[in-house]
């Protein structure tokens, strides 16, 4: 998974700052107050919140929360192991080889896009309408790729069957031109 960074303000506490506990599923605030777990959404993420009272005369509450909230409610994924667990493969030596990679291959693409597929705006109104013209953009895209490599496979068998033909052929003729050598012409690639 490419690295995202947080929408945390700088100065302010992210998610990181809060201390998880498998034992009790609640996090620790750094002001060592606890959030409890409260409901999980349906967008797929985990509700955490302490008493409003807490919040409310915390040191801290400038920097843990916005001026318009009462309580801090944590918001985490249900698959945030598998985000930590991606990160840690990004981070590890194997991890930053193959990321080094990503502006070969996928970034490309959309740069491709960007560049020379009018990428950068759309000439439809609406999310469908826009959605559909770039997936049949997409899709030219690696049909493009898809034939560009056959006709690369095919030209490379091609050559070598015209190679060897040619090869054939000019050793016919040269064998008439010079009748004293006994040459077979049984070539096999």
């Amino acid at each position: 998974m490419p690295y995202k960074r947080t929408n945390a303000h700088k100065g302010d506490f992210g998610n990181h700052k809060f201390l998880y506990d498998e034992q009790t599923d609640s996090y620790t605030c750094p002001n060592y107050e606890t959030l409890i777990y409260k409901t999980t959404n349906r967008q797929g993420y985990k509700a955490y919140s302490c008493d409003q009272t807490i919040c409310q005369a915390c040191p801290f509450k400038s920097k843990c929360m916005s001026p318009k909230e009462k309580k801090k409610t944590l918001r985490i994924s249900v698959y945030q192991d598998y985000f930590r667990f991606s990160d840690e493969i990004r981070k590890s030596a194997y991890g930053k080889e193959k990321y080094a990679l990503r502006k070969q291959t996928i970034e490309r693409c959309f740069g491709d896009f960007k560049e020379r597929h009018q990428g950068r705006f759309t000439y439809y109104r609406g999310l469908k309408k826009a959605s559909d013209h770039i997936s049949l953009t997409f899709s030219c895209m690696n049909v493009k790729k898809m034939a560009l490599r056959l006709a690369e496979r095919a030209l490379k068998e091609h050559v070598s069957i015209n190679l060897s033909t040619l090869i054939v052929k000019l050793l016919s003729k040269w064998q008439k031109k010079k009748p004293f050598f006994n040459l077979k012409l049984t070539l096999s690639f």
